[in-house]
């Protein structure tokens, strides 16, 4: 049989705040499958009660067995790399409260086209091309 490693006072305490603080659904199942696990539920009662496989039950003891409480947030996807970078998030962050005009354009709100066409001149005067 697989239970959650033996918790100290701290770290039930920490398990308890975690719960009542998930604001995601996926962290808060993970977080009862530790403490019904704490409580000396079984893998297949846990299932039973939260309605998922066994499996599942295992693999998120196993998570938190091996890093406490950060073993229960997912771990980075591999995928598509962002299209925008920190330095164009943060730019339009700059830009969008403010009019179009400071940069010279004919309107008075911004769009996702003038936005999109700033943002390339920028990148453009930034990197230009070489040929």
């Amino acid at each position: 049989m697989i239970f959650v490693k033996r918790m100290s006072e701290e770290e039930t305490e920490d398990l308890r705040v975690f719960m009542r603080s998930a604001k995601d659904a996926r962290l808060l199942k993970r977080a009862q499958i530790v403490w019904l696990s704490h409580l000396g539920r079984s893998v297949q009662e846990i299932a039973d009660l939260l309605d998922i496989h066994s499996e599942t039950v295992r693999e998120w003891v196993h998570r938190y067995n091996e890093k406490d409480l950060e073993g229960l947030r997912d771990e980075p996807r591999p995928g598509r790399p962002p299209l925008v970078n920190s330095l164009c998030v943060e730019t339009m962050l700059e830009l969008i409260p403010k009019s179009p005009r400071i940069v010279g354009c004919l309107w008075n709100n911004w769009t996702l086209g003038l936005l999109k066409n700033h943002l390339n001149k920028i990148q453009a005067s930034e990197y230009p091309r070489r040929g």
